[in-house]
């Protein structure tokens, strides 16, 4: 249901016209067709979020509805600007809601988004609205992507989301072609800022530390492992109608499972083909891996034990 850029998005709603990339939306019927799928397969998630914004496509509440209808978990990453009465009712049921904020002050907010300063005020007015509904089900987050224009934010934001009522905060590090040197000189910085964020944590409000995973996934580049076993667990439809391993594979040839526009998407993971990309992919050839944690851990589990594993 992706793929638009921030710009992209916001050009969208100036011009009154919430469609002006359908080569990057997946249609509506085909998201009827591909819920339908889950609920045969016995998928247990989903998970709305992307490159872009996924409350521009014109059925998101539709899809949403239908998805919790269908007894199938829900959570959605989105910039939280359309968060209206309606979505966020609609969105109250769902298992969690990350609003990606990354900044403390409506001028910072404008400089890395560019879009006016006002906005930031909306996302704060809709975050309290989703968060205040008496009987919400969700979880409500906020994403706090580090980058070297907003680190200096990182503590005063967690006191705002605080106040806006946010059950916690996630503060991760971007993905980028610099590595874990694009942080060397900013680095000791950023640890400072995380640990006082992480003294606000209460019994009602979670400071969640991924930076340091993600540092270390950046540091590591490519994996040390072949078998992929987290793509094995879960997908990724990107809004091409193509299927991919993973978000960090989205939109890459490497990445390319196959595409769902002429057939179903439980056709495609049940096909050969998908079989035997899987069975030919090592995930030693990945640039880099945001779910090595994961990865190393179920290839332990797998890992046929030695002679001297009982004795441990």
């Amino acid at each position: 249901m992706d793929n638009y850029s921030s710009n992209q998005l916001f050009k969208i709603i100036e011009n009154g016209n919430i469609n002006n990339n359908p080569k990057r939306m997946i249609p509506w019927e085909k998201l009827q067709e591909l819920i339908n799928d889950c609920v045969d397969m016995n998928v247990k998630a989903i998970q709305v979020t992307g490159g872009g914004e996924p409350t521009v496509h014109p059925q998101f509440n539709e899809f949403c509805e239908t998805v919790l209808s269908s007894n199938i978990s829900l959570a959605v990453v989105t910039n939280g600007l359309l968060m209206n009465q309606k979505r966020a009712e609609i969105l109250a049921h769902s298992a969690w809601v990350r609003i990606s904020v990354d900044c403390a002050k409506p001028e910072s907010y404008s400089r890395i988004r560019d879009v006016p300063a006002a906005e930031f005020e909306i996302v704060a007015k809709n975050v309290k609205y989703l968060t205040s509904i008496p009987d919400r089900k969700t979880v409500v987050g906020i994403g706090f992507v580090v980058t070297q224009d907003n680190y200096k934010e990182i503590y005063d934001g967690c006191v705002q989301f605080k106040k806006w009522g946010a059950d916690n905060v996630r503060i991760s590090a971007v993905f980028q072609n610099d590595g874990h040197n694009y942080f060397s000189e900013i680095s000791n910085e950023i640890e400072d800022q995380i640990s006082r964020s992480l003294t606000l944590s209460t019994n009602t409000f979670k400071v969640f530390n991924n930076f340091k995973s993600r540092y270390d996934d950046l540091e590591l580049g490519n994996p040390d492992y072949s078998f992929c076993p987290y793509m094995n667990l879960t997908t990724y439809i990107g809004g091409d109608q193509n299927v991919y391993t993973c978000c960090v594979n989205a939109y890459n040839e490497r990445g390319l499972v196959g595409s769902i526009k002429d057939q179903s998407f439980k056709s495609l993971w049940e096909s050969k083909t998908k079989q035997e990309f899987f069975g030919d992919f090592d995930a030693k050839s990945c640039i880099r891996c945001m779910f090595n944690d994961k990865n190393r851990f179920i290839n332990g589990l797998l890992r046929k034990p030695t002679v001297h594993d009982d004795f441990v």
